[in-house]
């Protein structure tokens, strides 16, 4: 009984000891400054649009498939995107497609000015 009360005391004493020095009051505190941080939606590349070629482009390309796929869906179907690359450095991108009957596979160029994208040279691949 006396090792248990005398462990009790001790551990009280360390923590005293301990906490005697900690300051909680957070007025004394240096805390950032968040008001000149900017939004995300404030932040904006050299092109002038806060999303990527990669968001912007394949956006564009899952949207508009149907116009930009050299083939046309069959039985009344609308194709959509299953997959798509987009490559910044070359302007350039490959998508794969399908309508739930067909998949088709095509490279195509793009340019992008802000958030207008116009694709062209769409060519068909052979997969």
């Amino acid at each position: 009984m006396f090792k248990k009360v005398l462990m009790m005391i001790i551990v009280i004493g360390l923590l005293l000891v301990i906490f005697s020095g900690v300051n909680f009051d957070d007025s004394e505190k240096d805390f950032p400054e968040f008001e000149n941080i900017p939004d995300a939606s404030e932040v904006v590349n050299e092109e002038g649009s806060d999303l990527s070629d990669e968001e912007i482009v394949s956006g564009y390309v899952r949207e508009n498939i149907n116009q930009i796929a050299p083939e046309e869906a069959v039985l009344g179907g609308n194709f959509y995107v299953v997959q798509i690359e987009i490559f910044p450095s070359s302007k350039t991108g490959r998508v794969v497609y399908e309508d739930g009957h067909i998949q088709g596979s095509a490279n195509f160029s793009y340019e992008r000015v802000g958030n207008q994208v116009a694709v062209t040279n769409v060519s068909k691949i052979d997969i």
